[in-house]
């Protein structure tokens, strides 16, 4: 091996690690939150979208979930005034394959969309009308149903809006209730 070529791969490795570091901080904040909270979802929704857009290096995060007809928002992150209030004005919507996390939850599936302005199926959807054009939804699975999705997105199209989702499980994340490397 090259030395430039073992430096790129230390460099990798290093990143790797940081993000790995990153990750299981995250998951022990929210597990704290969690026995703190035993019989209120809501820090624990709180802490999980201020976790996520940290880790996804998203501009906004939110969590959706769902009663098997419609969406609701009980927790969102990055959104500030204006903007925040014309986001959750529209819940709760249909839970339909129009937004990003309802496509999530019904497919049962990571779903990440580059550029939603770019599709016709999300067009209005509550995403748009804050400006979010890349977006990732993870659903959150109980005994294998979706009851809802965690999202991270981003104001520019992109390809990487979430920098972390290659580790993410592909069907999901499990048991709901349960500094930067570049």
């Amino acid at each position: 091996m090259t030395a430039n070529a073992q430096r790129a791969e230390n460099e990798r490795l290093r990143i790797a690690l940081c993000e790995a570091e990153e990750q299981q901080a995250a998951t022990s904040e929210i597990l704290r939150v969690i026995g703190d909270s035993p019989t209120d979802a809501q820090p624990v929704f709180d802490a999980i979208v201020r976790h996520a857009a940290r880790l996804c290096d998203a501009a906004f995060s939110g969590v959706a979930r769902t009663d098997g007809q419609h969406l609701t928002l009980p927790a969102a992150h990055g959104l500030e005034g204006l903007d925040r209030e014309s986001f959750l004005a529209v819940f709760p919507i249909p839970l339909a394959p129009d937004t990003v996390s309802g496509r999530a939850i019904l497919e049962g599936r990571v779903v990440h969309v580059t550029d939603q302005a770019a599709e016709p199926v999300y067009a209005g959807n509550p995403g748009q009308r804050v400006g979010t054009r890349s977006i990732v939804a993870v659903p959150m699975l109980r005994n294998g149903l979706s009851i809802g999705a965690i999202s991270g997105q981003a104001g520019a199209a992109s390809p990487s809006v979430v920098r972390s989702t290659s580790g993410w499980p592909e069907s999901g994340v499990t048991n709901a209730r349960s500094s930067r490397c570049s």
